[in-house]
């Protein structure tokens, strides 16, 4: 019997994940602007640790610097919010593919996001069960159960070392030019490793939505042909 008749027919994921990646690309090139901000902005303040007068070059610099920073925060809120509404319906698609049992339901995979302690761990277990779930293939070959995709893990390790290195910046003291030159160095290396996370981000959305509309229209062959022998 064809447990996908009755359902509701699986939402296409491809528009929303473009829409993300167009988000992320934008986002992206923020951060390269503001990787070039930072570095000119170090640059002076080496400069000024050893006593030459770059009163206005720094001034300039950080303005820069803020600027960009703010547009790429604006960019990464806007994918957040893109990223958890894409979640959201993609964990929803498994249930209308008749997937039982689903250790995250649409909105639980969404919460995990943003409750403190949770958003630790719990986001890339609910990545990883869309990922298998999602597998066109499962059950075809060999009766198979579906692996997750080493992408996730890497995804997830370099999205925290982007998080620690902007955690340990904004902590860090603002009191002489050294420690403003750590922090300038440690926002570097956050914004570098955030580029990893951004590109990351986008393969998994982009191969996650293909996965699901393969599913999809495997979903309403079967229905088609259902419908024909009754």
């Amino acid at each position: 019997m064809d447990t996908t008749v009755g359902l509701k027919a699986p939402r296409s994921l491809e528009g929303l994940a473009h829409w993300l990646t167009a988000t992320l690309v934008l986002c992206g090139l923020s951060v390269v602007i503001t990787i070039d901000n930072l570095a000119y902005e170090a640059n002076n303040l080496s400069a000024a640790a050893q006593g030459s007068p770059v009163a206005s070059e720094l001034q300039l610099a950080h303005g820069r610097v803020r600027d960009s920073g703010v547009l790429a925060v604006g960019f990464a809120s806007i994918a957040l919010v893109l990223l958890l509404v894409w979640q959201f319906v993609a964990h929803e698609n498994l249930r209308r593919f008749g997937d039982e049992r689903l250790r995250f339901p649409p909105a639980v995979a969404v919460l995990v996001w943003v409750v403190p302690g949770l958003d630790l761990v719990l986001p890339p277990l609910a990545v990883r069960e869309l990922w298998k779930r999602s597998d066109p293939d499962a059950g075809a070959l060999d009766g198979r159960a579906p692996r997750a995709s080493p992408l996730i893990a890497l995804w997830w390790i370099v999205l925290l070392a982007a998080a620690a290195a902007i955690w340990m910046a904004l902590r860090a003291d603002t009191a002489g030019i050294q420690v403003l030159l750590h922090r300038e160095r440690l926002l570097l290396a956050a914004c570098g490793v955030g580029l990893g996370a951004i590109v990351l981000t986008a393969i998994l959305a982009e191969r996650i939505s293909a996965r699901q509309s393969i599913r999809t229209n495997q979903t309403i062959s079967r229905s088609w042909a259902s419908w024909r022998r009754s």
